[in-house]
């Protein structure tokens, strides 16, 4: 992530507090690497003052942090398309035809150029690895994957589907770059079945529509 942190609110944080803990020079880069507004951190156990309020970070939540002191980024200078390529990642656009429409299909380009997928679509294209990797499969990371294969050609019922959507939000919510997952269901059309939600990512991202074919 070329030097970005992350750090997940705790009771009593401030911003003056993170920027010595993480030798960060200029708290007030924490603000506009994550569009913060006063007063920046709501760090009260059931303060109802700011929920509404997306600019100001609550407990629990996870902000994108700069780099240290004498690495830093010229946050003031980045598009918001940078920012986010930093948050979420880029990597190789494996899968092609993702739920985010701006997504390009994985190719080698007439130049020789692999194309890739970065912000959050590289996030969607995770989301779909991670949900279609059998978990305990990948050697080292026994918790990575899913359990959905265990409900391959069962019959379609009100209990599976319950077990099928909860497999998939609970997956979806272990990604660190995953703030919240909303308006989750799944949808039978004809022969095929699929899950459907918003995924709200960590700043400085915003909700998107995210699919996922069942087996």
């Amino acid at each position: 992530m070329h030097g970005l942190k992350t750090h997940r609110i705790t009771e009593g944080d401030s911003l003056q507090k993170l920027a010595r803990l993480y030798d960060i020079e200029d708290w007030r880069q924490i603000t506009i690497l994550n569009s913060l507004e006063e007063p920046y951190i709501d760090s009260v156990f059931f303060s109802d003052t700011y929920k509404d309020n997306p600019k100001v970070a609550k407990i629990g939540d996870i902000i994108l942090l700069p780099k240290p002191n004498g690495d830093d980024i010229n946050i003031s200078n980045r598009r918001n398309e940078e920012i986010e390529s930093l948050a979420y990642g880029i990597d190789i656009d494996i899968n092609g035809d993702l739920p985010v429409a701006t997504t390009i299909q994985g190719e080698i380009r007439e130049g020789g150029d692999i194309k890739l997928v970065a912000g959050v679509n590289n996030l969607a294209q995770q989301l779909n690895t991670r949900l279609t990797t059998k978990r305990g499969s990948l050697i080292e990371h026994p918790d990575y994957g899913s359990d959905l294969y265990k409900y391959n050609g069962l019959l379609d019922n009100g209990r599976t589907d319950n077990k099928v959507i909860f497999e998939v939000e609970s997956c979806i919510r272990e990604d660190f770059r995953v703030k919240d997952v909303t308006n989750i269901k799944l949808i039978h059309k004809g022969s095929a079945r699929y899950v459907s939600c918003t995924v709200i990512p960590i700043e400085p991202g915003t909700p998107f529509k995210y699919e996922y074919i069942l087996l």
